[in-house]
């Protein structure tokens, strides 16, 4: 063929070869977690014998006990126990908290209510309660000692309550005290209907304070007891008989 004739043809066709044959021996299938393969396992110039390894689906499935409650304070998570590519899942769900009643005191004098918070390790809570009391009763009114709002106090046959801090500031000044109860008259008793006796004790045992414009009267021998003092206020009079 002239070399013209080469250059101007467009296409060149070549001496057919034999047709290739391609055989498949089978399909065996593997675990999820390998990789899909092709064996050659024979052939000659114009064929071939091929065998394939496809992985099969994986498998999702449940754990036997699909659900497991945890503490509040465990966060929720998602398990996975299975293998050779397949999932088993298994779910921990924190369940809700508990909340109880703690502790409840009575708040001592001088302490406000409040109430706090107590947690356990498994995340349950407790709520302790401090009350203030209605009133607390303090005894005879001494002037060393600080009184607190609901504190009550005797003084001089009157009962008080107080209703501001207060230190040496004694009853019935209202800026701190509110009367909560006072003493009656007393009179006179005897047999039957006579009225003849009054009678008092032969013993001072507390502090006591006669106060400005007022007079006290007591009879007969009267002992002071150690550590008691008698106050009479300015203007004061106190009369033994």
């Amino acid at each position: 063929m002239l070399l013209s004739n080469v250059l101007s043809a467009s296409t060149f066709r070549g001496t057919p070869g034999l047709t290739g044959i391609i055989t498949v021996t089978g399909v065996t299938p593997v675990a999820t977690n390998v990789a899909p393969s092709i064996t050659q396992i024979g052939g000659g110039t114009s064929s071939t014998t091929m065998s394939f390894n496809l992985p099969v689906a994986p498998a999702v499935s449940l754990n036997a006990t699909p659900v497991v409650v945890v503490n509040p304070n465990v966060s929720p998570s998602l398990a996975n126990s299975g293998t050779n590519g397949n999932s088993v899942f298994q779910f921990s769900i924190p369940r809700a908290p508990v909340v109880s009643l703690g502790t409840v005191t009575l708040a001592a004098s001088g302490q406000e209510g409040n109430v706090t918070s107590t947690t356990s390790g498994a995340g349950d809570v407790a709520f302790n309660f401090v009350v203030p009391p209605g009133i607390v009763w303090r005894s005879t009114w001494l002037a060393g000692t600080t009184y607190y709002v609901r504190d009550a106090v005797q003084y001089l046959g009157s009962a008080y309550v107080c209703i501001a801090i207060s230190t040496g500031n004694a009853p019935p000044n209202a800026t701190y005290w509110s009367l909560l109860a006072t003493s009656g008259a007393v009179g006179a008793s005897g047999g039957g209907a006579d009225a003849i006796f009054w009678e008092n004790d032969k013993t001072i045992t507390t502090n006591y304070t006669v106060t400005a414009t007022t007079n006290a009267v007591s009879s007969g021998t009267i002992t002071i007891a150690d550590g008691v003092t008698i106050t009479i206020a300015d203007g004061g009079e106190w009369s033994i008989v």
